[in-house]
């Protein structure tokens, strides 16, 4: 009774919380490109102009930050200079840093290829990637290859050949503040620090914690939830979320290809999302929002798993405990 009355208090004193610290306007846009599109190339500017169009729109609202979904661009971003050129192009006409999901092609080897996330800053240079790091099993790669082959030829979709990232990837940009008061204005210039999950990646607790560790203010998810139709899967995809963002006390954003595009505060509550007719799921759009950056980091961030770990030790050791306090009772 004592354990659930303070749990409680916690809950209630955490939830009544109000962070303060930088504002930053962030776009998500939601693409809603069917699936049958995606790579075909006949649907290749199709898909760039609708971002195009929508991001144009998006930058109206003057945001910080723009982001586009899991695998938006039809194509190998950097070794394809049409695309590149393309997208460059866009960020000197809307003047604010785009976040994009793009394939990448090993330069170094041509047969390796990776599910990843480019940024470009404002000034139109492609600055920083990320290659993602927890591939999807009989989705992005067959595991085990020699012994489940046969999977690749039964399976109702093609199944990638995808490589795995190495590194845990912090992106940054500046932004930009004017202050004033009634004797002087002046400028100041910040640099902001984010990173990004693909996919899947944000139901697994450890990829988010490493991240936020190494200096991300806040988390990105770029995903494509359109595989699931119109089920409850893109939903239960954004409570997986939801857990990131409370166990590490940041902001998370959700920029989908189609699915529940949003953003999720600190507490684990979904403030904003994009929205059309009341509809979520297969709806091309954009949403702005502002989130406030903290610098609050938990005992989770800090220290990990070792609460759950703490609870299997002493369950295992009760256990034994027991045991060996059974047997001899019965010896006696």
């Amino acid at each position: 009774i004592l354990l659930i009355f303070i749990a409680l208090i916690y809950g209630i004193v955490r939830v009544n919380n109000i962070f303060t610290g930088e504002s930053l306007k962030v776009c998500v846009v939601q693409g809603n490109i069917p699936q049958h599109q995606k790579w075909d190339m006949n649907f290749r500017d199709d898909i760039l102009t609708k971002y195009e169009s929508l991001t144009r729109e998006a930058a109206k609202q003057l945001p910080d930050l723009v982001v586009w979904p899991e695998t938006s661009v039809p194509g190998f971003l950097e070794s394809e200079k049409d695309l590149s050129e393309r997208v460059r192009r866009l960020v000197l006409e809307i003047k604010a840093p785009l976040l994009v999901g793009t394939l990448r092609e090993d330069r170094k080897d041509q047969d390796i290829y990776y599910n990843s996330a480019a940024l470009f800053q404002k000034d139109g240079r492609l600055t920083d990637s990320y290659d993602k790091v927890h591939l999807v099993p009989f989705g992005e790669y067959i595991p085990l290859k020699k012994i489940f082959s046969f999977v690749e030829k039964i399976a109702p979709m093609p199944i990638g050949d995808v490589s795995k990232g190495k590194d845990y990837t912090v992106f940054s940009f500046m932004i930009e503040r004017g202050v004033r008061n009634k004797d002087i204005s002046w400028r100041l210039i910040k640099r902001v620090k984010f990173s990004v999950l693909i996919c899947f990646e944000d139901i697994f607790p450890e990829i988010s914690r490493e991240f936020v560790n190494k200096g991300a203010s806040f988390l990105v998810n770029i995903t494509n939830d359109a595989w699931y139709k119109r089920t409850s899967a893109a939903y239960q995809h954004v409570q997986c979320a939801v857990f990131r963002a409370i166990e590490n006390r940041v902001n998370l954003v959700r920029a989908t290809n189609t699915g529940f595009s949003c953003f999720i505060d600190q507490k684990g509550k979904v403030i904003d999302a994009v929205s059309v007719n009341g509809e979520n799921l297969f709806v091309d759009g954009f949403k702005s929002h502002d989130i406030v950056l903290t610098r609050t980091r938990t005992f989770y961030t800090l220290y990990g798993d070792v609460f759950a770990y703490l609870c299997i030790f002493l369950t295992c050791f009760g256990a034994l405990f027991y045991n060996i306090k059974r047997n001899d009772r019965m010896m006696r």
